[in-house]
């Protein structure tokens, strides 16, 4: 879902800049689902409450 809002954030963007670069877009953490919560590995901070 991120990676889909930010490429309509590029197209209202691209008349400004057409070479812009979004990039590093990974999931850090997340909580429920099926497969329970997740905590990426490499060390990425846990978000504060």
């Amino acid at each position: 879902a991120v990676a889909a809002a930010l490429m309509t954030l590029y197209d209202m963007a691209k008349s400004i800049d057409r070479e812009m670069v979004i990039s590093d877009i990974q999931l850090d953490t997340k909580t429920g689902g099926s497969r329970g919560n997740y905590v990426r590995s490499d060390g990425a901070a846990a978000p504060s409450e």
